[in-house]
């Protein structure tokens, strides 16, 4: 009988890093089987090996892309990062300098409220979180930031700019319609995606993926 000298455990850990007792247990697994490596790879180290294969081996793996994309794929992409962002909250407030140099400008000439701002504000300061989620794939921070134009844009449709607190109500909009429908059956609480779907809001809105840069409206 052929007696294994690795071990590898792989994990869709959903880029959040794999558990402490997954660990545990591979080291068990190592001393009780005498074996030279037993250790687990996850979402990133996949995505390591994915991207190193050539092209053509790539394309062999998933096929061709379509000519058409389902609509789901977009919000799968935004609900990969919810979920990712309800499972590892932070409350570190020192990870990034402060707000962009243009924040207070740009809520006042979308119209936001001091509340509505402040929401915003203070979720910026875990943005940070968004960017571990998408450093190791630009493609998917590509489709999210389209994704949540494109959800933008859709508000401006459905809340006209002459309903009161118009920018408010486009803010909170965003919010409900960023959350998969599919959450309503995950055991993460609704505030936490609630959380999670306004920290990618304030990601974006510096990034000016939504509401309007006031420089781009400068005429000279």
């Amino acid at each position: 009988m052929a007696r294994y000298k690795k071990y590898s455990f792989v994990m869709n850990d959903r880029f959040c890093g794999i558990p402490a007792p997954v660990a545990s247990a591979l080291q068990d697994l190592w001393k009780v089987k005498e074996l030279e490596y037993a250790g687990a790879i996850g979402a990133k180290e996949l995505l390591k090996f994915f991207m190193e294969l050539p092209t053509g081996e790539r394309q062999d793996l998933i096929g061709g892309v379509p000519a058409e994309l389902p609509e789901f794929v977009e919000a799968s992409a935004v609900g990969e990062l919810l979920s990712y962002l309800a499972d590892n909250p932070s409350f570190s407030f020192g990870c990034l300098s402060g707000k962009a140099p243009d924040f207070d400008e740009k809520a006042e000439y979308n119209g936001l409220s001091e509340y509505v701002k402040k929401r915003i504000e203070v979720s910026s300061y875990q943005a940070f979180l968004v960017d571990d989620f998408l450093e190791a794939d630009s493609d998917l921070k590509q489709s999210i930031s389209e994704e949540v134009n494109k959800k933008y844009q859709e508000s401006k449709q459905v809340i006209s700019d002459a309903a009161e607190g118009a920018a408010d109500l486009r803010y909170f909009w965003l919010v409900e319609s960023l959350i998969p429908e599919v959450s309503n059956m995950n055991p993460h609480s609704q505030q936490a995606f609630w959380s999670a779907a306004e920290l990618i809001l304030a990601k974006y809105f510096e990034s000016c993926d939504v509401y309007e840069d006031p420089s781009h409206n400068i005429t000279s």
